[in-house]
């Protein structure tokens, strides 16, 4: 790994870095970028898209019917369980709409209460 000391600051090549990582630390660093929201950008893009905004891309395999790059891999896993994971998300948004109209419903009971007693006050000053 090469060091160079440029103004002060010690640089270190990050590709050298990671060389030089035990593969349980690499997995680690891998793990924890993979929770990043560009990541995970990045990645979806390439799901839906097959490149990423710049026109990246990870390696694909067109010559097999049987997916065999982490990425066809993936990709594969997503359409077989499309369905599930639609009914999930659906299910979410169902759920969250529901947990609106409630809230929406105890406002508007609040400020018809209010309103009430605007009116019984209103009422009693006449």
């Amino acid at each position: 790994m090469r060091v160079k000391y440029i103004d002060g600051e010690l640089n270190l090549n990050l590709v050298d870095v990671i060389h030089e990582m035990t593969e349980e630390e690499q997995l680690l660093l891998v793990e924890s970028l993979s929770c990043q929201s560009s990541v995970i950008e990045f990645v979806g893009q390439q799901i839906i898209k097959g490149w990423t905004e710049n026109s990246l891309r990870g390696g694909r395999h067109w010559r097999s019917a049987e997916p065999s790059t982490p990425l066809d891999k993936l990709i594969r896993e997503i359409a077989n369980k499309s369905g599930e994971i639609t009914k999930k998300e659906i299910k979410r948004l169902c759920d969250l709409v529901k947990f609106h109209e409630k809230q929406t419903k105890k406002e508007h009971e609040k400020l018809f209460a209010l309103e009430k007693k605007y009116n019984n006050l209103l009422d009693q000053n006449r």
